[in-house]
């Protein structure tokens, strides 16, 4: 009997641990709800990888990565990217902390993302579909 529980047990911890950890390939394919589609595709690629591990996320994105958080709500995840950026600002440039914003529904496998910049108008929201892996 010990032995049925402590399998059964150990079945349900490997099946969740990999639960947490998956991957999103995700096509963006609506910017219409963005300033400029062509600055909002430089930040937000029409080809996006996410790759989920718990509490952790990272960004994949032209050669690239960015490391975050992610948060799962139920019907949905979220997940945050910071990074500070050089923008234009009158004659010079100006470093700025830039926040991306991640939901991703679970169920219609869609998902919106919209960059924020502190003391700059926003990007937007591009929204896409993901397959999970």
């Amino acid at each position: 009997m010990i032995k049925l529980v402590l399998f059964i047990l150990l079945n349900f911890i490997s099946y969740n641990a990999y639960g947490d950890s998956f991957t999103l390939n995700c096509t963006m394919n609506s910017y219409g709800n963005t300033t400029n589609v062509n600055v909002a595709k430089s930040w937000v690629n029409p080809v996006s990888k996410f790759v989920i591990n718990g509490e952790e996320a990272t960004y994949h994105y032209s050669g690239k990565s960015l490391s975050g958080s992610a948060q799962d709500k139920g019907d949905r995840l979220k997940i945050y990217f910071d990074r500070t950026v050089s923008m234009k600002s009158g004659t010079g440039t100006k470093k700025v902390k830039a926040n991306m914003i991640i939901d991703y529904f679970y169920e219609s496998k869609k998902i919106a993302a919209d960059w924020r910049f502190v003391g700059f108008k926003d990007l937007g929201t591009v929204w896409g579909v993901c397959e999970k892996d």
